[in-house]
């Protein structure tokens, strides 16, 4: 999802999607609001968020610069840059949406320093955190995970919608068939839940195509009882030339 994804009551994916001053903004984007990175280093895809009768799509490129993969997310109005390093851990995380929402986070040692404008609310803050890894396109980081031979990991993720910053825990489920595009697909199933109190109320889960570890699919519930569930799935896949 990837930070593109969502959680108790909404948060992105981006998995699932995932700026703030204006030096920030000039290195990582060129004058007609694309990436200035090399070639993608996967193919670019398109997926699809239902949600009841409500549809919309997103794109998600990743992209490796010096050491770091960069996974960019692009869907309406709204876009996800997400610096990791190779294991899939985050190192920053921009956020931009319409004219009053425009995020930076970056982690320095166990501190996450945040600036920018939230819903055109200045913002200039640092949180501390503990060792464990920050995780937030989950579309990618998760795929160290598999390759891993853990059970289960605990990691930090970034709320989109209040950027509060919360502990979540991953577990490897099994290996299920899933429909992409059509076609029937082996794909690794991960669950994710709030960890602590919170672990028993909420969960979703994550398909990766067994093949190539590619995000396939995710299913969750963003809100009370009776919301519609969310779901997402990859319905385009853009070879590079």
């Amino acid at each position: 999802m990837g930070n593109k994804m969502r959680l108790l009551p909404r948060v992105s994916l981006s998995f699932l999607r995932v700026i703030c001053s204006a030096g920030i903004l000039s290195m990582l984007f060129a004058a007609d609001g694309g990436p200035v990175y090399a070639a993608p280093a996967d193919p670019t895809l398109i997926y699809q968020e239902s949600a009841g009768k409500a549809v919309k799509h997103f794109q998600w490129r990743r992209a490796s610069a010096a050491q770091e993969e960069v996974i960019t997310v692009t869907e309406e109005d709204a876009t996800f840059v997400n610096h990791c390093d190779r294991t899939g851990r985050t190192l920053a995380w921009h956020f931009r949406q319409g004219r009053q929402t425009e995020i930076q986070v970056v982690r320095d040692g166990n501190l996450l320093k945040i600036a920018g404008i939230l819903q055109g609310n200045k913002i200039d803050t640092i949180e501390s955190i503990d060792d464990r890894p920050w995780y937030q396109p989950l579309s990618f980081s998760l795929r160290s995970f598999l390759d891993s031979p853990e059970e289960k990991i605990s990691f930090w993720m970034v709320r989109t919608d209040s950027l509060e910053f919360v502990t979540m825990q991953a577990e490897k489920v099994g290996v299920e068939e899933v429909t992409v595009a059509g076609r029937q697909v082996r794909a690794r199933k991960v669950e994710i839940r709030r960890e602590g109190l919170l672990a028993s109320f909420w969960h979703a889960a994550f398909w990766f195509r067994e093949a190539d570890q590619v995000f396939v699919r995710y299913q969750g519930i963003h809100g009370p009882p009776g919301t519609h569930e969310t779901v997402v799935q990859l319905m385009k896949e853009f070879q590079k030339r």
